[in-house]
This record gives structure tokens, C-alpha cells and sequence, in this order.
């Protein structure tokens, strides 16, 4: 039982990606693909530079034991050679957090500071429970690659990077393109906003009304 959701839980990081992907594709949500973007783009940096910082990231093991240590972690190989020599579900989990916490709590340069407040506590309410999540699965997933991995080094770079890019890609996308986690609540007009006027004579018999 252990042993199939820890597999669950190691699976997890690429399932958020797949959703991602397949909410760009066939739902037609370029929103979504934006983020599925922004999370290749971290992950790919992310190898290129662990990879060249490896031999400082992994100082006092041998180059089989590196590759013993990766494959703890590590989901997916090439041929029987780790995809990554650091973790990269803790990257993707940071992405998604820093993500979404700037999203969500950036206040709007067009709305004033009152609305900039009602937005965001509106939006915190909506999402909480998604935040709470992220959180959760952040450290959860720090304490499993410590505990198994043993070297906080490799994990504290990808951890890092995908908190760094998740901002950065926000910014670089701009606000137009921000994939929020749940409906636009910003105050829209409704029935209660409508206003009637209408032209009296002096006897107060109604003669036009718009």
C-alpha cells in the first residue's frame, strides 16, 4: 500500500504537467498552455544548469553513486541514464506555487487600492484550498528528497529555479495572459446596477420612459 502511493505520489509532478498540456490542446485554453509552457522552460533551464553544476552540487560520491542517488528520485531515464541530475518534481511544485501566489495576490495598477483588496481577498477565498494544497506538496515533496535523496544541495537549485521562473514567467506573459485557478471575480454590472429615468408632466402622469 505504501509502496503504490509513494509511486502515485513521484507520478504526481508530471500528472499536473499532462493537465496542463492536455487543457492548452483540446480545450482549446492557451491560458493553460501558457503555464504548461513556462514549466517546460524551468525544467529544461533547470537540467542544463544542474547538469553543469553537477560536479559542485556532488562532491563527496562517485559518479555511480550520483547516478545511485538520482534514481531514488528520478522517474524517467534514458537509456538506464537519469532524465535529470536534479529533482524536478520539487521544481515544478515551487513553479506552480510562486505561480499562482502572484497571480492571485498582485494588486491591478487600473483598479484602486479598495478594489485591489476585495479582488484579492475574494480570490483567496476561492482559492484557498488550492494554495493550502501547493503548500502541502511543496514540503511534503522536500521531506521525501531529503530524507531519500540526502543532499539538499541539488534540491534547494531546482526548488529555487522553479520558484524564481514561476514569478518571472508571470511577468513576462503579463496579466491579459495569467491562467487564473478560478472565475475573473472582479464586480461586474448587473440587474441591480440598472438605473431608469422617465419625464413627468405637472400632474404626474407618466408620459415618456427610458
Amino acid at each position: 500500500m505504501i509502496e503504490e502511493f509513494l509511486k502515485l505520489f513521484r507520478l504526481m509532478p508530471f500528472v499536473l504537467v499532462s493537465y496542463f498540456l492536455i487543457s492548452g490542446i483540446f480545450n482549446s485554453n492557451f491560458k493553460a498552455f501558457l503555464v504548461f509552457t513556462g514549466i517546460v522552460i524551468s525544467m529544461v533551464v533547470t537540467m542544463i544548469l544542474g547538469k553543469m553544476l553537477q560536479s559542485k552540487l556532488y562532491t563527496e560520491i562517485s559518479s555511480d553513486q550520483i547516478l545511485e542517488r538520482i534514481k531514488t528520485y528520478s522517474i524517467f531515464n534514458i537509456a538506464s541514464t537519469p532524465f535529470s541530475v536534479v529533482p524536478l518534481s520539487i521544481n515544478i511544485y515551487t513553479f506552480l506555487l510562486s505561480y499562482y501566489s502572484f497571480v492571485i495576490f498582485t494588486n491591478d495598477p487600473k483598479q484602486t487600492k479598495k478594489q485591489n483588496i476585495r479582488n484579492i481577498q475574494k480570490q483567496g477565498n476561492h482559492n484557498w484550498f488550492l494554495m493550502v494544497f501547493l503548500i502541502l506538496i511543496v514540503i511534503l515533496d522536500m521531506l521525501y528528497l531529503v530524507v531519500n535523496f540526502k543532499n539538499i544541495g541539488p534540491i534547494g537549485l531546482s526548488a529555487v529555479l522553479g520558484a524564481i521562473f514561476g514569478v518571472s514567467w508571470a511577468l513576462i506573459i503579463g496579466r491579459r495572459n495569467w491562467a487564473m485557478p478560478s472565475a475573473n471575480v472582479v464586480e461586474k454590472c448587473g440587474p441591480k446596477d440598472m438605473k431608469y429615468s422617465c419625464s413627468l408632466n405637472t400632474s404626474g402622469n407618466l408620459i415618456t420612459s427610458v
